[in-house]
């Protein structure tokens, strides 16, 4: 996949949104930097289990450290949309994500999708540091002033 220039692969993790690993959310999601919650647009169940995905996401990844796309796939061709695209974007917007769909068989579209996390994680972790860079050395500097005026007192 290519990426940015990555000290490290990315790990990627898929619980299938089968139930049964829901006892096992904990370790999927803790430590996570970024996430695809996808549902079968065929299917109104998936669908409707992306809220419970979210909010189990944001209990152990705090939203504001985790990059996340929901994502609608189509399995077959064949079979008749339940879910429609409208009603997936909005949801999306309710909870401030983005939205895009792709068919199983479209390796150009899933790659895309895998990229744009991965690329929007790298930037996440990029203005956090920096911004820790620009932090530090004033908290740095106050905390010797603030050690420096302590110690006034006693002198003279």
């Amino acid at each position: 996949m290519p990426c940015s220039d990555l000290p490290s692969a990315p790990l990627l993790s898929f619980s299938e949104g089968q139930e049964r690993f829901r006892s096992m959310t904990s370790s999927y999601f803790r430590g996570a930097h970024g996430c695809l919650l996808l549902f079968n647009v065929t299917n109104e169940e998936t669908f409707n289990s992306i809220i419970n995905w979210f909010n189990d996401l944001h209990v152990y990844a705090p939203p504001e450290n985790i990059c996340c796309i929901i994502v609608g796939v189509s399995t077959n061709a064949a079979r008749s949309r339940v879910v429609t695209a409208e009603r997936a974007f909005r949801l999306a917007e309710s909870l401030g994500l983005t939205y895009c769909e792709t068919q199983v068989k479209d390796e150009q579209m899933v790659l895309w999708i895998l990229t744009r996390v991965v690329n929007s994680v790298i930037v996440s972790r990029a203005r956090r540091q920096s911004l820790a860079i620009t932090i530090m050395p004033n908290l740095q500097q106050h905390l010797q002033d603030k050690e420096k005026k302590r110690w006034k007192c006693c002198s003279s």
